[in-house]
């Protein structure tokens, strides 16, 4: 019995798009932050959305923060797994606040050092996605922040 996403995103949406690129059970939104441009993210987006990344700093976030965030983002069809997935792992090297923007650049950037190993292809592809997506959600962030006429950094 296949189980039927929670929500569909229209066939011609950016969510059906990253539908057919990386699977989400719980399905995507038309304009996933993921892979919208930021103002139809921001457009569309929930408000358990906004108030899940409202004041939120990736640049100094803690990653059980970070991994709550990405459970959340998931949930609602705005990332996709391998982002999710990606972003809650950081929790294994401790809970200190990190640099998410940095944290991603610099995994992706040590990955170049391993062409040729069997995993290369799909990690490399993984953690350049998540780097797109971390750097969407600052984007997402700052646009919330000037919308709300709040000063918070993003």
């Amino acid at each position: 019995m296949q189980i039927l996403p929670i929500r569909t995103p229209s066939n011609r949406s950016n969510g059906a798009e990253l539908q057919r690129r990386f699977s989400n059970y719980n399905g995507y939104v038309d304009n996933p932050i993921e892979n919208s441009s930021t103002q139809d993210a921001l457009v569309s987006a929930s408000d358990k959305v906004k108030h899940a990344l409202k004041g939120v700093d990736l640049t100094h976030i803690r990653p059980s923060q970070l991994a709550k965030l990405a459970t959340t983002l998931f949930a609602e069809g705005q990332i996709s797994g391998i982002s999710a997935g990606t972003m809650v792992v950081q929790q294994v090297d401790g809970d200190a606040p990190i640099n998410a923007l940095k944290v991603f650049q610099r995994q992706q950037t040590a990955l170049q050092s391993m062409k040729g190993l069997p995993f290369f292809k799909e990690s490399s592809a993984g953690y350049a996605e998540v780097e797109a997506t971390t750097s969407k959600l600052a984007d997402f962030i700052r646009a919330l922040t000037a919308a709300a006429g709040v000063d918070v950094r993003a």
